[in-house]
């Protein structure tokens, strides 16, 4: 499970629903949940995300409606016969993704290459810094 320290810059409620707006050093990133009211009093909150929740894109240009992006050195690539685990870095953080190996070999990503990592606002679980 990816963990990263993130400082709260806004919080929207509409209904059940609750947007988290929050910076990770100079990365914005974004959260959505349901009944997040317990977290929002908190400056600092902990985002966790899957490893198989992070998508991977090499030379990427254009538009898309993923919000939380992160550009990314690849670390190391750890490969298997059918998936791949990627160690990525961004500023003094790491972050793990798993793909396809088809993805590893048409993407031809090889460590020390700059990706854009890419992880949906509904696949972020936010809790208090202090459950950490």
């Amino acid at each position: 499970m990816n963990r990263l320290k993130c400082t709260v810059t806004s919080v929207s409620n509409s209904d059940m629903l609750t947007k988290l707006d929050m910076l990770c050093d100079d990365v914005a990133l974004t959260a959505f949940a349901i009944d997040l009211d317990s977290i929002c009093k908190y400056d600092e909150v902990v985002v966790l995300f899957k490893e198989s929740e992070v998508s991977i894109a090499k030379n990427f240009v254009g538009e898309i409606s993923l919000q939380n992006r992160f550009t990314c050195k690849v670390e190391d690539i750890q490969k298997g016969d059918l998936l791949a685990q990627l160690r990525l870095s961004f500023f003094s953080h790491h972050i793990d993704s798993i793909i396809s190996m088809k993805a590893v070999q048409n993407m031809d990503l090889q460590i020390g290459d700059n990706v854009t990592a890419f992880v949906k606002s509904t696949e972020m679980i936010v809790t208090d810094i202090n459950d950490e």
